[in-house]
């Protein structure tokens, strides 16, 4: 993996199959198959993760993430309320709910929510999500 052989899926799933319940494998697993844009799969192992730390918020708030990628933005709406619920301030989560209401708002599909290694965002973009995030905590999304 170190020398970019391979993407480490194979070995993250071997080592699954001999420690099923080491969260932090699963994770790494959920965000390998994120990266490749296995979306569907990436769900599942981190169903696999909250099944085990069900208060986790991370793991949550990158699953919401995956299922708009998907589309499910019903889904993907009661997870990132779910994950404000257990993290009022989580900015992810909540920039996840302002993206998903965007969508459905405008009959838009979920085609893309950054995943790992994307590029950094741009002077706007993190301009526009101080602007979010003083909306969110005025309470006017």
């Amino acid at each position: 993996m170190r020398e970019g052989k391979t993407d480490g899926i194979g070995e993250l799933k071997a080592f699954l199959q001999q420690h099923p319940d080491r969260t932090d494998i699963i994770g790494a697993l959920a965000w390998a198959l994120a990266c490749r844009g296995q979306h569907e799969e990436a769900v599942a192992m981190y169903r696999r993760y909250l099944d085990r730390l069900p208060e986790a918020i991370e793991p949550r708030w990158r699953m919401a993430d995956r299922l708009v990628n998907l589309d499910r933005l019903h889904e993907a709406l009661a997870e990132y309320r779910t994950v404000l619920e257990i993290a009022p301030d989580c900015a992810d989560a909540t920039m996840g709910i302002r993206y998903v209401l965007h969508l459905q708002r405008t009959g838009c599909h979920g085609s893309w929510v950054p995943g790992p290694g994307e590029l950094s965002p741009s002077e706007i973009q993190h301009t526009n999500k101080e602007l979010n995030d003083l909306e969110f905590r005025e309470g006017r999304f």
